[in-house]
């Protein structure tokens, strides 16, 4: 069965993370976590908006 290139790096970085479970303690997989996470919890982050500044034609309405 061929994986595409992207679901074969997954495989290999949940392999890299569950490898890491086993030995938390270890600074390979501090470095493991932070690499796979910090990357992801940007994408999903919600851009803040800036607040519309009321106009008069704003208030009028």
């Amino acid at each position: 069965m061929l994986l595409s290139p992207s679901k074969a790096i997954l495989g290999d970085s949940l392999k890299k993370l569950l490898t890491g479970f086993a030995n938390k303690d270890s600074a390979s997989f501090k470095l493991a976590f932070k690499k796979e996470k910090l990357p992801k919890e940007r994408e999903f982050k919600p851009k803040h908006r800036k607040p519309k500044k009321k106009t008069i034609k704003t208030m009028i309405k």
